[in-house]
């Protein structure tokens, strides 16, 4: 683990891949089911996913397509439902600079070209301070996704709310 930055009360954290699936807390499952997509050195594709494959994780999945890098950006594919119900907006379909003031930190621009350059694991927490609820603490965890299994292309992301903990 690396402590990548702080900002806004937010700290970002980056794992590298071999990282145990025991030290990465309410993840562990998360990534044990992205491991299980990774064959032979590759990193899994979106496509590789079922459904099912996220049994307990319905409704918390954010997928990412990486639309540009430079600047970097990012449309969001999936923005589950209850990721909606912890944010209290919906990014279905839009671009991440598309979002409304201080709903991203610049930093996160930053964590998804290491994502990409770099195809480590990115674990974002905070509080959900920009919308006046100082008290909701959230765990954000990131996996790059690559079509060939290489290029990461995609962001497959895990959100928990730790104020329910």
């Amino acid at each position: 683990m690396t402590h990548y930055a702080t900002f806004d009360s937010w700290t970002y954290e980056t794992f590298e891949p071999t990282t145990p699936s025991s030290e990465l807390g309410p993840f562990d499952t998360f990534v044990d089911i992205w491991r299980g997509k990774a064959k032979n050195g590759a990193l899994p594709s979106w496509k590789d996913f079922d459904f099912t494959d996220f049994d307990g994780w319905i409704g918390r999945i954010i997928v990412e397509e990486l639309v540009s890098e430079d600047p970097i950006d990012v449309r969001y594919l999936l923005w589950g439902t209850t990721v909606t119900e912890i944010f209290q907006y919906e990014m279905t379909g839009k671009l991440m600079s598309e979002a409304p003031p201080n709903q991203f930190d610049p930093v996160e621009f930053e964590l998804i070209d290491k994502m990409r350059k770099d195809k480590v694991f990115v674990l974002a927490k905070g509080p959900i301070n920009w919308t006046g609820r100082d008290y909701k603490m959230v765990a954000v965890f990131g996996l790059p996704l690559a079509s060939d299994g290489q290029t990461v292309d995609r962001i497959l992301r895990a959100v928990c709310d730790l104020s329910k903990r």
